[in-house]
């Protein structure tokens, strides 16, 4: 071993990568991405456009037209899950949980059942971004949608665009109308090819084979001085063709596509998006349950703009103005297109219980009957780690 590394110390050192005549540097080691929209300073300035970098325009002022008052629905009163349904809601709940013992559940003695009914108001507001930018295509000869003289495209926010479905999360791009222009490919200035980005425009790159040495060991099992020979892969010159450009050195301009001309436009990009808040009276289960379960819908206001609720319980009243002043001012860059504002009434009951001398207390919800359980005896029999 010691014999092969002396052998091998006496070779000239491989060159660095970057001294191979056509190695891309670190940065170009892969096909960079190529930016479809040309400079900002080579294109033209339209008034109500800004500086387009994709960044959303204010829209404009809107005053919402008075709408109707939309007096509460009614409710019951809730009654209480029986003792029965209590104790299925319950076992139902531990089916779902591996560490958990049913002894307990089919043990303990219920001895209260209170009903309460838990009010859920939430407020959504459904609103529209629209952001401007440069964008480009390969210009192949087809129609261009030039800009009159002494006249200007439309605002940003006029331009007519398709709305989906209230409540949807979309985004859509358009292009705006009498933007278009013509101008020179700005990556190969017209050539409609470039540099190689692998090679860097000299059609040749280090061999993979020999590492930029030029030769390679005829025999690997035999270390003598004469064991070496020119490198087959590229002949001893220590670089081969470059495989990105097949040796030419030169790239079709992914930009223009090799036609040397792009269609330069603005961009319109729209984003449709929902901003929700809720309100829970009674903390009494973790808020999630409280959304997912089925309850009576006593209020439901859905407009482009709506006004605050007047319900009496459950801070209702409170909640809804707050929300609704929030969700006006919250995103000026954004225009609200639709409100919805719902108030629920969700029944549980409370469910005090008994077991093995020790008090606790579970909840059954809404109308599906679900129970929650924080204080659940042996919730691991098994040794193992809940989380």
């Amino acid at each position: 071993m010691s014999e092969q590394k002396s052998l091998f110390d006496e070779l000239p050192p491989p060159p660095s990568y970057s001294e191979i005549h056509g190695a891309p540097s670190t940065a170009d080691a892969q096909n960079p991405t190529e930016p479809s929209a040309p400079p900002v300073h080579l294109m033209e300035n339209y008034e109500g456009y800004g500086e387009l970098r994709n960044e959303p325009v204010e829209p404009p002022p809107y005053t919402p037209p008075a709408g109707p008052h939309i007096p509460p629905i009614p409710v019951d009163q809730q009654r209480p899950a029986t003792e029965e349904e209590a104790r299925e809601a319950l076992l139902e709940l531990i089916s779902t949980k591996c560490c958990w013992s049913v002894r307990p559940a089919r043990e303990l003695v219920i001895t209260d059942l209170v009903g309460k009914s838990i009010t859920h108001y939430s407020l959504q507001s459904w609103t529209e971004i629209r952001a401007t930018s440069w964008d480009s295509e390969p210009y192949t000869g087809d129609h261009v949608d030039w800009c009159p003289p002494n006249q200007a495209p439309p605002n940003p926010w006029e331009v007519p665009v398709h709305v989906p479905s209230a409540f949807s999360q979309l985004e859509r791009s358009v292009r705006v109308p009498r933007t278009e222009s013509v101008k020179l490919c700005f990556k190969c200035n017209g050539i409609g090819r470039q540099p190689c980005w692998n090679c860097r425009g000299s059609s040749h790159i280090r061999c993979n084979f020999c590492h930029g040495r030029g030769r390679e060991r005829r025999d690997r099992m035999n270390s003598s001085h004469n064991n070496f020979t020119s490198c087959r892969f590229c002949n001893g010159s220590g670089s081969q063709a470059c495989f990105t450009c097949n040796g030419s050195g030169n790239i079709l301009c992914k930009t223009c596509r090799g036609f040397g001309k792009i269609k330069c436009f603005i961009k319109l990009t729209i984003t449709w998006k929902t901003h929700l808040d809720n309100h829970i009276d009674l903390p009494l289960v973790p808020e999630n349950l409280i959304k997912q379960a089925a309850g009576v819908v006593v209020v439901q206001d859905e407009r482009d703009r709506v006004t605050p609720i007047d319900y009496s319980r459950g801070g209702v009243t409170e909640a809804s103005r707050k929300f609704v002043n929030q969700h006006a001012t919250s995103w000026p860059l954004e225009l609200i297109r639709r409100q919805k504002q719902v108030v629920r009434v969700i029944r549980v009951t409370e469910c005090k219980y008994v077991w093995d001398g020790n008090q606790g207390t579970f909840y059954v919800i809404g109308d599906e009957m679900k129970a929650y359980c924080s204080d659940y005896p042996k919730k691991c029999f098994c040794s193992c780690s809940i989380l």
